[in-house]
């Protein structure tokens, strides 16, 4: 195996976006790899945010249908007030959109599970499609939704008992001492400081699964725990080596966060304003996230030449 290195393999990433996005310069290449770039990275698509909207959900969801029951059957069994009828079916209404709104982030979340490998794909050899990486690749999709929907679940459970473990530490800390003092911050402290391991920790295993995991599931045709598996075997060869390319990585998209924040600033403003549209941000910033993309691929071909990105030679 030959050395391993960081900085070539993002000369290499560089070389591929130029070849796939500028010679030649074609608008519907561009379009297309917008679109596969756009759907891998949802709004509500990446883990955290979907986490954040079923948390956001998930009390209410239960709740809700109880407080509109509750308003609706008194006002019509007893004759009350019009304005408690209409907040009961106004609960119920809310509650109703809570649930849509699950339902809407569970689908984002299987689009985005799904359309992740299709711009694997496209980034890796260079195709320029959709419908059909989104066929052939409908088991590797599926097996990485469901487990991102089970371990998004889990988190939820595990942050709520969390929460509700500070807080009744807090109120026995009030009750025993006469009042909420210095000791009932001790819960509080001792959370954050096992968050701050714990968030890096985090932070490295979907850095990993996002860059590496899920190439490995392409390249040896296997779902989720199958690439888990793949990807544990080169980790315990190489353990400080996937260390440093996730720093690498991370630099990477801090210097591309000041180049973009750099353009903002000399367009005054005008670039922030195409940055938050829909699909028109990613299609703007479809060198930087192509180059973000292909860096992990290129980097993972210092353990399998197969990784090794390959420009298609003839223009779409």
């Amino acid at each position: 195996m030959e050395q391993i290195r960081y900085f070539a393999p993002l000369e290499r990433s560089l070389d591929q976006m130029r070849a796939l996005l500028f010679r030649p310069f074609a608008l519907r290449r561009w379009l297309l790899f917008a679109l596969a770039a756009w759907l891998a990275d949802l709004p509500g698509g990446s883990q955290g945010r979907i986490l954040e909207q079923l948390h956001g959900g998930t009390s209410d969801a239960v709740a809700a249908p109880l407080v509109g029951l509750t308003g609706v059957l008194p006002a019509l069994g007893s004759g009350t007030s019009w304005g408690t009828l209409i907040g009961g079916i106004s609960a119920i209404f809310i509650t109703l959109l809570v649930l849509a709104g699950i339902v809407l982030a569970v689908v984002l979340l299987w689009v985005n599970s799904r359309a992740k490998f299709v711009w694997i794909e496209n980034v890796w050899h260079g195709e320029c499609a959709i419908r059909e990486p989104w066929r052939r690749f409908q088991r590797q999709g599926n097996s990485f939704f469901w487990w991102r929907l089970g371990l998004g679940l889990l988190f939820l459970v595990a942050i709520g008992m969390l929460v509700v473990g500070v807080e009744l530490s807090g109120l026995a800390a009030g009750f025993g001492g006469g009042g909420l003092g210095d000791s009932s911050l001790f819960p509080l402290v001792g959370l954050v400081l096992a968050a701050l391991p714990l968030g890096v920790v985090a932070a490295y295993c979907l850095f990993w699964v996002e860059a590496f995991v899920l190439p490995l599931m392409i390249r040896h045709n296997t779902d989720f725990v199958g690439g888990l598996r793949h990807f544990w075997e080169l980790l315990r060869q190489h353990p400080g080596s996937f260390l440093m390319v996730g720093l690498m990585a991370l630099g990477i998209k801090i210097c591309a966060a000041l180049v973009v924040l750099v353009l903002i600033v000399v367009s005054l403003g005008i670039g922030l304003l195409l940055l938050i549209l829909p699909f028109v941000g990613t299609l703007c910033l479809l060198p930087v996230v192509m180059t973000v993309r292909a860096y992990p691929l290129q980097w993972l071909a210092h353990f399998d030449p197969a990784f090794a990105l390959t420009a298609p030679t003839e223009p779409v």
